[in-house]
């Protein structure tokens, strides 16, 4: 489900990361943020508007950083438990779970063909995960099961799929038009708003 109508955007720079702000017509918000120097996208979150109640935030790049506040949760995420994030390169998007104590022969990595996502699966059961790559959704390009790589090290999954040259060349106008007030104001500064 992709976010509808030309978007509000306002960005600033903050502890070295251009902070970007899109506020579609319907209400709807993405957040995303680069590195200054890469131009690397760290993170990004969309908020969907919803008829009633608040909306939780969707992480598509990065994750949540959650901390323990004991006036407020009633029980505290055990510490073991799988941590799945997302973390691109300017050539692959990369997802990465920790926290998976089994032996790499248990990891089975596929496509679903009809859904289009990246299937992770562990033959004792233990672990399910389906993984979507909306900026593909998006340009209705196809998952290429040659173009899905994985390692696993470190009780850590590493998942990758090479960027079609479609979606690496969206992400340069992206960045272009993002930095292109740079050019003008010379090099980002703390603080700066664009």
């Amino acid at each position: 489900e992709s976010l509808e109508g030309e978007p509000t955007v306002s960005s600033v720079i903050l502890s070295g990361k251009r902070k970007v702000n899109y506020l579609y017509p319907d209400g709807s918000e993405m957040i995303e943020e680069y590195d200054v120097t890469t131009n690397e996208c760290l993170l990004r979150k969309v908020k969907r508007k919803k008829e009633f109640g608040e909306s939780d935030w969707v992480y598509e790049i990065g994750h949540e950083e959650k901390t323990f506040d004991p006036e407020t949760d009633a029980i505290k995420l055990n510490s073991a438990n799988p941590i799945f994030m997302r973390k691109d390169s300017n050539k692959r998007f990369e997802w990465r779970i920790r926290n998976l104590v089994w032996p790499k022969e248990v990891y089975s990595i596929s496509v679903d063909h009809d859904k289009q996502q990246i299937v992770l699966r562990t033959s004792n059961k233990k672990y399910f995960k389906r993984i979507d790559i909306p900026e593909m959704k998006k340009m209705n390009l196809v998952i290429e099961p040659e173009q899905v790589s994985w390692k696993y090290s470190n009780n850590t999954l590493v998942i990758g799929y090479n960027k079609p040259p479609e979606v690496i060349e969206m992400e340069q106008e992206k960045i272009g038009m993002l930095t292109k007030s740079t050019a003008v104001k010379g090099p980002p500064q703390e603080g700066n708003v664009e």
